[in-house]
């Protein structure tokens, strides 16, 4: 089984993708992984908006599905009768790419802005969040980024509210099953 996680930034991809490695012994894949991997080959700070602008560049060189067809290729190379997690889908030329492999699943998580934005906190895995203020915060969910996100909804399979604790989320992730 293969499923895509899709959301808005800090709604909850990352912990179902951790959840599922942890309690099913999935593979993961992240959509940002490549970005990463270029931004320290560079000797870049992981910021969120050095992703943003390289990722920009690559998809206006390579296509909206430049990232799809790297994760498509690494996924093929597995066994996929196995439990697959693929974080952080943002466009619909990925959907496209990957929705072909069998046993695909589009799962859309969503929280609201103030509890997503509470988990900046939490979290110090982008370097430019760490001072983020809320209006800055809701100024980035128009980034380019993050547009392309409101159309995977509508097609989503399921659609998981993460706005609780843990061991609900954890129990909403355990009905994808």
């Amino acid at each position: 089984m293969i499923i895509a996680l899709t959301g808005e930034k800090l709604a909850g991809k990352t912990t179902a993708a951790d959840y599922f490695v942890h309690a099913h012994k999935a593979s993961s894949y992240r959509f940002s992984a490549p970005l990463t991997d270029i931004l320290k080959r560079l000797h870049q700070e992981n910021s969120r908006a050095n992703l943003v602008q390289i990722g920009t560049v690559l998809r206006t060189v390579f296509g909206d599905d430049m990232l799809a067809r790297v994760l498509y290729k690494d996924l093929q190379n597995n066994n996929l009768n196995e439990l697959h997690i693929v974080d952080g889908m943002r466009y619909m030329a990925e959907y496209e790419v990957l929705r072909s492999l069998p046993d695909f699943t589009l799962v859309y998580i969503t929280a609201s802005l103030e509890e997503r934005y509470n988990r900046i906190k939490d979290r110090v895995e982008k370097a430019d969040e760490v001072n983020m203020s809320f209006n800055e915060f809701s100024r980035r969910e128009s980034d380019a980024t993050e547009a392309g996100i409101v159309d995977l909804s509508k097609i989503a399979s399921h659609i998981i509210e993460n706005n609780s604790s843990l061991e609900d989320f954890y129990a909403k992730l355990e009905e994808l099953l």
